[in-house]
């Protein structure tokens, strides 16, 4: 038996195999011969062949989860370093089941996608030549971000005088989720700490106006991306500036009360106000602040308050005026 034209083994009749174990090269192509032989000399090759040796196991392989925009969509990406000349392709296993052969061996990165948020995923890689699969790498492992929570809503709660509240909830994220941050028109609100925990009551807004949240989860190692973003329009504040004058009566029957406010503040669009006299709801101003309650009876005592109504509900009642 000849390797690159030297002779290496000689093997007796009736042996028609040999195995070449004298410290080749991984990953090498050998030229063999072989030459019969008997007591008149040695023949001419009879057979002559190269093959390669398998490659050495793959080095340098590495896992780093990637974000994703929504739930199902969470990927990790692989990069490993290059196992030299003569090698075909790879083979990546996930938790040890073959997940894809990539060809060339040039290519020294590959992305598994649809995966599930905030879950470990392990990892090893095979170099493949002429000759066959090497040994598996050194195994990887990464665990996906989790996934952005769903189902987010927001309600507003009972209206304040001078500020307003609005409560967020949403579905509950698992799989490793420890808590969710809460975002404020793009900033940073709260950490909301407890993966079955899924609402937040932001206080102290400003009435009649516009906010938009979203929500992401968190894990130990990193932050899903957030949900999409939901607006709501806070209840206007408490009406101010109430104040009922008299008017001039033409004739007996005929007595009225002119009520006057202040607009209510904020950058949203106000429906209207309403009118209530003696507790009991009278009329709704669509434009302006002021109204006139004609047919009164006179020399009589009446109360009135006013509150103000946009898209987001409507405002507690403002303080009370009396006018006899």
């Amino acid at each position: 038996v000849y390797r690159g034209g030297s002779l290496i083994a000689t093997v007796n009749s009736p042996t028609l195999s040999y195995t070449d174990s004298s410290s080749l090269s991984a990953n090498t192509q050998y030229t063999y011969a072989v030459r019969s032989e008997n007591v008149s000399g040695v023949s001419p090759d009879q057979l002559s062949q190269g093959f390669w040796t398998l490659a050495s196991a793959p080095s340098g392989l590495s896992a780093s989860a990637q974000a994703a925009a929504a739930a199902g969509q969470q990927s990790v990406k692989l990069d490993w370093t290059a196992s030299g000349g003569g090698v075909t392709g790879y083979k990546l296993y996930r938790n040890g089941i073959l997940i894809k052969e990539v060809s060339g061996g040039a290519t020294l990165t590959w992305t598994d996608t649809g995966l599930t948020g905030a879950t470990s995923y392990s990892y090893t890689l095979s170099a493949v030549n002429p000759s066959g699969e090497s040994a598996f790498s050194g195994s990887v492992s990464a665990v996906t971000q989790p996934d952005p929570p769903t189902g987010l809503g927001i309600v507003n709660l009972a209206a304040g005088s001078s500020t307003q509240s609005v409560k967020l909830t949403w579905t509950a994220s698992g799989g490793g989720v420890n808590g969710y941050k809460v975002y404020r028109d793009s900033s940073y609100l709260a950490t909301v700490t407890g993966a079955a925990i899924a609402t937040y009551t932001d206080t102290g807004r400003s009435g009649n106006t516009s906010y938009s949240y979203r929500v992401s989860a968190t894990t130990a190692t990193g932050e899903s991306q957030q949900c999409t973003a939901v607006a709501v329009l806070t209840v206007p504040n408490q009406v101010t500036g109430l104040a009922a004058t008299n008017q001039s009566a033409a004739a007996v029957g005929q007595q009225s009360v002119r009520l006057t406010w202040s607009a209510a503040s904020g950058s949203g669009s106000i429906a209207g106000y309403k009118v209530f006299r003696d507790g009991g709801y009278v009329a709704t101003v669509s434009s302006g602040t002021a109204y006139t309650d004609t047919g009164r009876t006179g020399n009589t005592s009446y109360t009135y308050t006013v509150s103000a109504v946009n898209a987001g509900g409507e405002s507690l009642a403002s303080a009370s005026v009396s006018r006899l």
